[in-house]
């Protein structure tokens, strides 16, 4: 058996001629006559429908990967009292952020926003550069009908957790606002969704299928991805969190109005762990935002404070700095020294008081006003500078000076 096209002996099994492409078989021309129907040129418009396909595919494939890393960019940004405190993208809220020196736990299913965009992309570089046969056609079809899914969840599953974002932030004190890319990430995601759906219609309309076929099938899979979605996140728990805050909500709401004492009101019935932990960090960030620390307004001022009652030739020197976390770096030192004598960190107790545990030796400092304060010892201490340290801190008065707190 020989090509008719080329001439050249061929076997009479094969289908298509090794050397130039023709068909060999009635059922391998017809098929090929059946592609170049769907995809046949029209010279009025200036292209070919071939020439489109392609400008298709880099869109779908640039749509996809824009979206895809957009997940990794700032998303939304969190602000308090018109400040913006910290930006977090998809890939923070999936595994955590640190913020202030604690750790906002993350929760897998945010990964979600990640996971259709990158299914887009899969897609879009399935697609055929070359569509030979009708075989080619019907698969192009059903990668249309793949991206136009992934892309519809993609939007609906970014605007559904938006919404869940907003309501956990609700009545927290803090806000949470959409950055650019969670906006480009949503128009990446519609780009994928109605383009891949045209095309589809398109294929199915030349099978004489009509519209609604096509968005039936989409918008089946579409509800059936979203499902899935819903029980990811309900089977992780990431649902609780806006629960738990609209309920922190109503129970704040009943004790300001009185309905309920506020010493009725249990955290740990209302929240988990999880939960527990990102209230606290709220309230870190609204108290670093106010100027205030954990344990309320305190009297005292960050500085130098000099001693002004203690023993001849040893005069304490101490300097306070809060953390803004409840916690102060207290470092010791005495003029006649040029170097520290103690670093330790203390507890503020209440508005007026600081403590600190040095290995059982416990100093407290007690504040009568901004700049005045007294502090007392208890226990023993030994080691270098032992008694120094014992001295300066004896029931010894200190007063912050401008001379040594000038900056």
């Amino acid at each position: 058996m020989f090509c008719t096209n080329c001439g050249k002996e061929v076997e009479d099994t094969w289908k298509k001629c090794p050397y130039c492409g023709e068909p060999l078989t009635a059922e391998e021309k017809k098929s090929e006559d059946d592609a170049r129907e769907v995809f046949k040129e029209e010279p009025h418009k200036g292209k070919t429908e071939k020439d489109q396909y392609s400008i298709i595919r880099i869109v779908l494939k640039a749509s996809a990967i824009i979206a895809f890393v957009c997940f990794f960019c700032p998303l939304y940004m969190v602000s308090c009292a018109g400040q913006e405190l910290l930006s977090v993208s998809g890939f923070d809220l999936m595994t955590g952020i640190e913020y202030m020196g604690e750790q906002m736990e993350g929760n897998i299913a945010y990964g979600l926003l990640g996971l259709f965009p990158f299914l887009g992309v899969i897609s879009a570089f399935r697609l055929r550069k070359k569509l030979v046969i009708l075989k080619d056609y019907e698969k192009m079809k059903s990668i249309f009908y793949e991206i136009s899914i992934s892309g519809g969840t993609a939007a609906l599953t970014i605007f559904f957790f938006t919404r869940v974002l907003e309501e956990a932030f609700a009545e927290t004190g803090l806000t949470i606002d959409t950055c650019t890319a969670l906006t480009i990430m949503i128009l990446g995601s519609i780009i994928l969704f109605a383009v891949s759906g045209y095309q589809a219609y398109k294929l199915e309309k030349r099978r004489k299928n009509n519209i609604l076929k096509c968005l039936g099938s989409i918008a089946g899979g579409v509800l059936v991805d979203f499902i899935i979605v819903m029980v990811i996140l309900y089977m992780s728990g990431a649902m609780d969190s806006a629960a738990a805050s609209q309920d922190y909500a109503s129970e704040s709401t009943q004790i300001s109005d009185g309905q309920e004492n506020a010493d009725q009101f249990n955290a740990d019935e209302v929240f988990n762990d999880f939960e527990k932990k990102n209230v606290e960090l709220i309230k870190k960030v609204e108290d670093e935002v106010n100027g205030v620390n954990q344990a309320g307004s305190f009297l005292g001022m960050d500085g130098w404070y000099t001693c002004i009652t203690g023993s001849e030739g040893i005069t304490g020197h101490i300097n306070v700095q809060a953390n803004g976390d409840g916690t102060v770096n207290l470092t010791f030192r005495i003029l006649e020294m040029s170097y520290d004598i103690l670093s330790v960190q203390g507890v503020i107790i209440d508005d007026t008081t600081i403590q600190a545990d040095y290995y059982g030796y416990i100093i407290t400092m007690t504040w009568t006003d901004a700049e005045n304060m007294t502090i007392t010892k208890q226990g023993e201490l030994s080691g270098t500078d032992s008694g120094i340290i014992m001295d300066i801190t004896d029931n010894q008065s200190y007063l912050r000076t401008a001379e040594f707190n000038q900056w």
